[in-house]
């Protein structure tokens, strides 16, 4: 009996219903070209993981973020300020009424476009994420500066080179439970090291978000790395916005 209310529970409610009374847990891996948009949908906020993309997708993009984040509160985390992490933030503000700040590096950039984000004078955000985060102390260059998240059971490293994913893997003492990574730097040679794919215990899936003719990430280092360890690579480049719950992905092309 009690499985027929909820069956027709189910049926009476549209899903922007089951949306709005807590039914919602999605992970979406933009496709942007050459940068990272990483966006956690939950009932009452969508959880923004750099905001970084080419602007010849935004177009397309734009009624997506809005049907799904209009209605939430946009908390926004920027691993480090290197332009295809945070190109489309001012259009993220623009297209809906709630931002706040969760992370991000340091203000002290002189690059223009890094003020210009600092000039939009985004709120902080009240309350707790329980997102696991690091930023380095020290770093020679802006990839290396770049703040680690942890999310549930997914990682997100920004651009940090393989020197300081061994000082971090030190730190995060949670990193057995990942279970779906967001390659580093694209998946650059420079990232993904064999000492942070041992710590991962858990990994299932790899998501490298690039353009191909770009840059060549995934490279082939990486992806030999990845194969070692059998790791399967999702690209948004083949699969488009890379939809998931509970490891269970999808594309929307």
């Amino acid at each position: 009996m009690k499985a027929n209310y909820i069956l027709l529970f189910i049926l009476l409610f549209k899903p922007t219903d089951l949306q709005i009374l807590g039914f919602k847990d999605e992970w979406v891996v933009w496709n942007i070209g050459q940068g990272l948009w990483v966006t956690h949908i939950l009932a009452d906020s969508c959880l923004h993981y750099d905001v970084g993309g080419e602007i010849s997708y935004a177009s397309e993009l734009k009624q997506q973020i809005q049907k799904l984040c209009f209605h939430r509160t946009n908390r926004i985390s920027v691993s480090h300020w290197d332009f295809d992490h945070y190109s489309l933030l001012t259009l993220l503000v623009k297209w809906v009424p709630q931002t706040c700040w969760v992370d991000h590096p340091s203000w002290s950039s002189n690059k223009k476009q890094v003020t210009r984000i600092k000039d939009l004078r985004i709120p902080y955000c009240f309350g707790n994420t329980g997102v696991i985060s690091w930023r380095p102390s020290f770093y020679k260059n802006t990839n290396d500066s770049s703040g680690v998240f942890l999310d549930q059971s997914v990682l997100i490293p920004g651009d940090s080179s393989i020197a300081k994913e061994k000082e971090w893997v030190k730190k995060l003492k949670q990193l057995g439970s990942v279970q779906t990574l967001l390659l580093g730097h694209h998946g650059s040679r420079t990232s993904t090291g064999y000492p942070l794919l041992k710590s991962l215990t858990q990994l299932k899936t790899a998501i490298a978000s690039a353009r191909f003719n770009k840059y060549r990430h995934p490279h082939r280092q990486t992806l030999l790395r990845l194969q070692k360890n059998k790791v399967p690579v999702l690209k948004t480049e083949d699969w488009g916005h890379i939809h998931w719950r509970d490891s269970n992905f999808k594309n929307s092309n």
